[in-house]
This record gives C-alpha cells, sequence and structure tokens, in this order.
C-alpha cells in the first residue's frame, strides 16, 4: 500500500505527508511503520532531481552550435546598412562626367570615378540625376548601376573596411589569438580589408603598409565608397598635374601614349613614399601601385588606387598635395614613366614597408615588397 499511494506524497510537502502517514497509522501494525512512510519525502527529493538532470539533458542536446562566419556573411553584413535601391555606382575604368542637365551637351559639373557613388534624386530619359558630394547633376543610365547590380559591382569590386567598436584593437600577424602584434587601433577608427575570406573569425585588412588580421568580434564591415568631384576641383588638379609633368620634362613619347595627370600623380606619390631612395627603388614604389591598378582587387586607376581609404596617408595627410604645389623632382617622375613603361623589379608585389618590419619579400633599399 506504501507503493500506491508514492505520487500522492510526491506532491505533499514533508509536514502534509506527516499528517497522512499518521493518520494512515492506525491501520499499522507498529510505529517503526509510520517512521518509514515519513522517510519518503526524501525518495521524493532524489526522484525530482533525477528529473531535472533529465530535463537540463535534453536542453543540452537540442542546444544549436554557433553560426560560420563566412566571406558571404561578412558581405551581407556590410550590405545591411547600404540603402541599395537608392545608391548609384559609377560602372566605368576610368570616370564618368556629371552634367548639368540630361543631355551630351550639357555642360560637365563633375566627375564621379570608378568606385564612387551618388544618391539616386529621379530617372529622365537614360539618364539619372544624382547628388553626390558637393554635386549635383545627370549621368548616362549605361555608364551606372543601383539596385541588385550596384550590389553585385560592390561584391566584386568595392572597397570593404573594418570600423574598429572596441576601446583598441591589436591587429596581429596571423589569425589567432596569440600570435604577435603588429599595433593597435583606437575605437571608431577604420582599416581596409586586405582580403574578403575569413579565417576561423578572423579577417585580413591593411595596416601600417603591411597586412595583419582582426578578429571580427569587435569589428563591424562596412563598404567604403567614394565621391564624386566638382569639375572646378577636377580642373584646378589636372593644371597643377600638367604643369608639375611639364616642369618634369616627360618626354613626347611617353605624353602621347600616358596621360601627364597618371604620370604625375604617380610620381608624386613615389616622391612622396621614396623620395630618398635609389631610382631602383622609386620604381618599385610605381610597381606597387600600378600591380594593384591591374590587380582586379583595388581601383583600376592610379587616381582610384592612391586616394583608395586607408592606403597611402599623403594623399589624406597633405603631403601628396604639397609635393604637387610645390614641384615635383625629374628622377620621381623619370621613374613614373619607367614604371608605366613596364619595367618591373618587383613581380606581381602590391605591398611593401620598410625593412626592419621583419617582413620577407624582394629588399630594395630601406623597402621590402611583397
Amino acid at each position: 500500500m506504501r507503493v500506491g499511494h508514492r505520487k500522492l506524497l510526491m506532491m505533499m510537502s514533508s509536514a502534509s505527508a506527516f499528517m497522512f502517514l499518521t493518520a494512515f497509522a492506525g491501520v499499522a501494525t507498529n510505529t517503526e511503520n509510520v517512521v518509514a512512510q515519513v522517510e519518503v519525502p526524501a525518495i521524493t527529493v532524489e526522484a525530482s532531481q533525477e528529473e531535472t538532470d533529465k530535463a537540463v539533458t535534453e536542453t543540452v542536446t537540442v542546444t544549436k552550435a554557433p553560426v560560420e562566419v563566412t566571406e558571404n556573411t561578412v558581405l551581407e553584413q556590410a550590405g545591411d546598412s547600404v540603402e541599395w535601391e537608392t545608391l548609384v555606382l559609377a560602372n566605368v575604368e576610368e570616370s564618368l562626367n556629371i552634367r548639368a542637365e540630361a543631355s551630351e551637351e550639357s555642360d560637365v559639373v563633375g566627375k564621379l570615378y570608378a568606385g564612387c557613388k551618388g544618391s539616386l534624386l529621379e530617372k529622365k530619359d537614360g539618364w539619372t540625376k544624382i547628388s553626390s558630394g558637393e554635386v549635383v547633376g545627370y549621368v548616362k543610365d549605361e555608364y551606372i548601376v543601383y539596385g541588385d547590380l550596384a550590389k553585385e559591382l560592390a561584391d566584386t569590386k568595392g572597397n570593404l573596411i573594418v570600423v574598429v567598436k572596441t576601446e583598441t584593437l591589436r591587429v596581429r600577424e596571423e589569425a589567432k589569438e596569440d600570435a604577435a602584434v603588429l599595433g593597435l587601433v583606437a575605437a571608431e577608427d577604420n582599416l581596409v580589408v586586405a582580403d574578403k575570406e575569413v579565417k576561423d573569425g578572423w579577417i585580413k585588412v591593411d595596416y601600417d603598409d603591411a597586412q595583419g588580421y582582426v578578429s571580427l568580434d569587435y569589428v563591424e564591415v562596412k563598404y567604403s565608397f567614394g565621391s564624386a568631384v566638382t569639375i572646378e576641383e577636377e580642373m584646378a588638379a589636372q593644371a597643377a598635374i600638367k604643369a608639375e609633368a611639364e616642369k618634369g620634362g616627360a618626354t613626347k613619347g611617353a605624353a602621347t601614349s600616358l596621360s601627364s595627370d597618371d604620370v604625375s600623380l604617380l610620381a608624386a606619390m613615389i616622391q612622396c613614399e621614396a623620395g630618398n631612395e635609389s631610382f631602383e627603388g622609386k620604381v618599385a614604389v610605381g610597381n606597387v601601385i600600378l600591380n594593384r591598378v591591374n590587380s582586379g582587387g583595388y581601383p583600376n586607376s592610379i587616381y582610384g588606387v592612391i586616394t583608395a581609404p586607408g592606403q597611402f596617408p599623403p594623399a589624406t595627410n597633405g603631403k601628396l598635395t604639397s609635393v604637387l604645389a610645390s614641384g615635383i623632382k625629374s628622377d620621381c617622375i623619370k621613374a613614373a614613366q619607367t614604371a608605366m613603361s613596364g619595367v618591373n623589379y618587383i613581380g606581381s608585389a602590391t605591398h611593401f614597408r620598410s625593412v626592419s618590419s621583419g617582413y620577407s619579400g624582394t629588399v630594395i633599399g630601406n623597402h621590402v615588397f611583397w
């Protein structure tokens, strides 16, 4: 009979069970039987623990594994904050004219370079009105993409950056927590993604003329787009560049096959990065820039490569502008022309850094190229 009442006893408190058993003791043969019945709640507690353990085990069994972060995941995250339906990307090799009206006879008011964006304002007879930077005007539909096509172009040719979301972020030489630290990056700073492939939750970035890894746990991945320039800015820059190229003595043959602005931009950056290096070292820096132009992984113009976010500090810290304004050295212009003629000392290398960094590669003067 004690076994028959066990379920009822399991639902009672110890006091209630004791009262029940005391009443039931009238049919028991001695008091030892009553004591034995009072000990039942201890058995009940043991049974409840077994049920709890079972419930915990079942809960653990259905726990889902962590979601693997892949290149596609990163691109999806980067695209989440972009309004693709109203974002316009220039789908050109170099640049696209922005005109005052929807006509090829209308005045050019600005330029939208490859990889740069604008906001779609309206569409009109094969033209799209956009706003980009300080420029508002019309571009021909055949040279732009938006919506899903813009997303596809950004995925294949666009630049990605990571924005630091922790107080201080370590950039490591390898994709692991115990790897050597290349340096530290402060909160809200950004780094250019060097490779979209994700490795065990880490992504490769450009850092201080080198490459390293940061953990995706502490950064936000975003697309990086440039903006249009006004025609006044464009004309002033070209005039200065042309003057410097002529001043440097560009040869007639180079002028016919190469644009003076390309030569001068490349020469000015060579002067900024390798002004005190040997002639071979100057050409090698030019090789790096041209290798990027031709790689498919960077903007496909010298202007685009040089001005890409986070790539060449002289382009953003005023040094490049200063060189263009004060005059480019003739040996740097010659080095640029030599590199553009096809002379190459470093193969397919797209990066360089001080030899003291310890990186392996082709060493020329004070730089190592890889």
